[in-house]
């Protein structure tokens, strides 16, 4: 696929209409999280405001690294197309299977040590929530692409759309504290061993 920068002419059309491409081609996928499907109802331009300033697409060759534990935590991925694989630090044996919300949310196949990571699987997501540090090593097995979320560019939008940031802001809190309670051996990239409708529950009534 073309990445945005070889697409001639893209940079002359209004930034408005950009924001709606790049909501088309992404859009879908950053609302197969429930939280981010139920603020995309309370505020319709939030999603487009993520997809124009928070979000990037980046093709990663095969027997390329996305990240290991080593590497500086500061980006969430949703494999987009291709495939990766993913392999846990030695200090973690276990690894809990994470379950589909959707076709696209869909969850890995577990084979020993190493797990097939497949579209639309998300990659990191404690660091939308919680300071985290990279739990493995994730590398393409084919050439791939995938969605990069930039938490620090999420907070940036939020602060344009208060009501989603205060629900943003709480979930965050309920999110950490539970998390706060996983074994080390339950901490993955693949999955936060954290169930939503539990974080949401944890959530002030003028929250949810």
């Amino acid at each position: 696929r073309l990445a945005e920068s070889q697409v001639e002419g893209l940079d002359l059309i209004s930034p408005s209409l950009r924001a709606e491409l790049r909501h088309n081609m992404w859009g879908r996928y950053l609302l197969t999280h429930p939280l981010f499907r139920s603020c995309d109802g309370l505020e319709d331009r939030v999603t487009v405001a993520f997809c124009s300033s928070a979000l990037s697409i980046e093709a990663i060759e095969q027997d390329v690294e996305l990240f290991t534990p080593s590497s500086r935590p500061e980006t969430v991925y949703i494999l987009t197309m291709g495939a990766l694989t993913y392999t846990r630090d030695e200090s973690n044996k276990v690894m809990r299977h994470s379950n589909a919300l959707d076709d696209l949310r869909c969850g890995p196949d577990q084979f020993d040590s190493q797990t097939v990571v497949h579209v639309g699987t998300w990659l990191a997501e404690f660091l939308l929530w919680m300071p985290w540090t990279y739990q493995g090593t994730a590398c393409a097995s084919k050439n791939c692409e995938v969605l990069a979320i930039v938490p620090s560019q999420i907070h940036s939008v939020l602060a344009r759309f208060p009501r989603v940031s205060k629900i943003f802001q709480h979930y965050s809190s309920a999110f950490a504290d539970q998390a706060s309670v996983l074994d080390a051996t339950e901490k993955s990239d693949l999955n936060t061993g954290v169930e939503h409708a539990s974080v949401v529950m944890a959530m002030t009534k003028e929250s949810r």
